[in-house]
């Protein structure tokens, strides 16, 4: 079992496919909006929000401002 906790800053990127992890994600959008496709929806993102979800299901980038 992996107990790590780990945190980074970056810049969203739009992904050309789906991928997944074994782990929760938090993400904090501090400027700009972007579009996840999670269980074949599509969630906007905006600024000054969070998002919390089980990465282990498939996820996608597919629009970032």
């Amino acid at each position: 079992m992996n107990n790590n906790f780990r945190m980074e800053r970056g810049f969203p990127q739009v992904m050309a496919s789906h991928h997944k992890h074994d782990h929760i994600e938090v993400n904090y959008l501090v400027a700009g909006e972007v579009t996840y496709l999670y269980k074949g929806e599509s969630v906007p993102v905006f600024k000054n929000m969070f998002t919390l979800f089980w990465a282990g299901l498939p996820q996608q980038l597919t629009y970032r401002s």
